[in-house]
């Protein structure tokens, strides 16, 4: 099997590599996972408001799945902040 590989300088001049997210793509993402887990928190928060009794383990799990999905938004802000950096020392680079 060969292998295509891409040197420095052509991602550097092309600016961009084709199976990488854009910038808007991974702040999308970021914000569609904040949302889901703003919305399990909600209905977190209205569960344990009405409910009698309160299962700790299963509380917890709910609580990690929101972590998560924090996580996985905060990962895509990380990416999308230091891929418009790059694309900005690019630019800067090249005037």
């Amino acid at each position: 099997m060969s292998e295509s590989r891409v040197s420095f300088e052509e991602v550097r001049s092309s600016g961009v590599e084709p199976s990488e997210p854009s910038v808007h793509e991974l702040l999308n993402d970021a914000t569609v996972w904040l949302q889901y887990a703003r919305g399990v928190t909600a209905t977190l928060a209205d569960l344990v408001h009405e409910a009698e009794g309160v299962d700790c383990k299963q509380l917890a799990l709910s609580l990690e799945a929101v972590a998560a999905m924090m996580q996985a938004g905060t990962e895509r802000v990380g990416r999308a902040h230091a891929r418009w950096t790059w694309d900005a020392g690019l630019t800067q680079s090249s005037s």
